[in-house]
């Protein structure tokens, strides 16, 4: 079983500005930084414009796993409303 990093790094389908994956994933493009700083994301191309950097596109598990965490807790699968409390 791949980590989430291999997942997002190694199993990829083609290439990807962060501005482009930030509208697909519904999120600020900023908010994607440190995902590409804890190398999650591999970049191909850096920008000094960070909506330019050219990173792999993750594949379909893995472009979904990112964009599930980039939703508010409550929408996020497996996350119970109780402990969400504790949050706050």
């Amino acid at each position: 079983m791949d980590t989430v990093a291999e997942a997002l790094t190694t199993n990829t389908v083609g290439l990807i500005s962060i501005g482009e994956l930030a509208q697909l994933i519904e999120a600020p493009a900023e908010r994607l930084r440190p995902v590409v700083e804890y190398k999650y994301l591999r970049v191909l191309t850096a920008n000094s414009e960070f909506e330019r950097t050219i990173v792999a596109r993750p594949g379909e598990r893995a472009f979904a796993w990112l964009r599930n965490m980039f939703q508010p807790l409550k929408m996020r699968p497996f996350t119970r409303e109780r402990s969400l409390t504790m949050v706050r």
